[in-house]
């Protein structure tokens, strides 16, 4: 391994600043009179040697926006190797722009020293953008936080349901039919969205009811997708000779709505698992949007649903390319 120190003696010679010594074969000859226990490096961005005994912990990224327009908040998904200074679960790694402006992140996920991090981009025009990773600073302590990062991420950890409010919708007040929308606890301890409906066979307009959660997000400009985790359970329940559905579904008010549910008849039941279900693209423009979480139950059947990591972020066609280091 090359070594470049300050000033070394050796055999009554000084070796200036900056000078590799090197053999009659060309290879380096270790100058520091010290046996190395170090091993390699894999690649060139892990404990590289900068010339004056320090070891580099910063790093260059290029984002490569392939588009025609400015993508506004854009997150980029990077991939972080194992470096000299980078704490194990990535806790002192920040991100700046070129600038020197930090920008927002959050570690998706860490082992060994690498991982995955999202990085929050305020404007990425069209061509290379250059971000920086930094770990010199070993004091830091922050995984960064997903809801700084996209414009919405919402697990229910706080154990609060504000700001989203609950609503029924077609529900007969004089009638048997229920509905309830609240936060609440799975039977694994999972803390959720937990919308319940039980729909008649006998009120009019026979169009079953909708148990509801919503709230209002703002949409930078650009194209967005929302995407959330559902439990399902359905129970035809009534008049058997007929069939009847259940679902739940996320939209944004003026977007095409995605179902996760299932068809029920002569009094069937039906259990769905935790699934990730993906809306149809909901385009921003910079103003407030209602965002909605149902669970709907047709005629004569109760709905029993869970959801859990709701969250919108950018999509963008091509996608932008993120290469660490290049």
């Amino acid at each position: 391994m090359r070594r470049l120190i300050p000033l070394v003696f050796l055999s009554g010679c000084v070796i200036p600043v900056g000078i590799a010594v090197k053999d009659d074969t060309g290879s380096p000859v270790d100058t520091d009179l010290v046996a190395d226990t170090d091993a390699p490096p894999d690649t060139d961005v892990v404990t590289v040697d900068t010339g004056d005994g320090s070891l580099r912990c910063r790093f260059p990224i290029v984002v490569t926006n392939g588009g025609n327009t400015t993508l506004d908040s854009y997150a980029v998904h990077v991939d972080v190797p194992a470096f000299h200074g980078l704490a194990a679960d990535l806790s002192n790694l920040a991100f700046e722009d070129a600038t020197g402006a930090s920008l927002f992140h959050w570690v998706d996920a860490s082992a060994g020293g690498a991982g995955t991090v999202w990085v929050r981009i305020d404007l990425l025009p069209p061509g290379d953008s250059t971000i920086y990773a930094d770990a010199c600073d070993a004091t830091l302590n922050d995984l960064g936080d997903p809801r700084h990062v996209f414009p919405l991420w919402e697990t229910w950890d706080d154990v609060t349901i504000a700001p989203w409010t609950g609503a029924c919708e077609n529900v007969d007040p004089g009638s048997t039919e229920e509905c309830n929308g609240e936060l609440g606890t799975t039977n694994t301890g999972v803390t959720a969205i937990h919308l319940f409906g039980k729909s008649s066979c006998y009120v009019s307009p026979y169009n079953g009811i909708r148990a509801t959660v919503g709230r209002a997000v703002t949409l930078p400009v650009g194209t967005w997708e929302l995407s959330y985790n559902s439990l399902l359970s359905g129970e035809h329940y009534d008049f058997c000779s007929g069939g009847t559905s259940v679902n739940s579904n996320a939209y944004s008010v003026g977007a095409a709505v995605t179902d996760y549910g299932c068809g029920l008849s002569a009094c069937s039941t039906c259990a769905l698992p935790w699934t990730e279900v993906v809306s149809e693209p909901i385009v921003g423009d910079g103003t407030p949007k209602s965002i909605v979480l149902t669970a709907r139950s047709g005629d004569c059947a109760l709905v029993d649903a869970w959801i859990d990591d709701v969250w919108i972020h950018q999509i963008a066609t091509p996608e932008p390319t993120v290469v660490f280091n290049p």
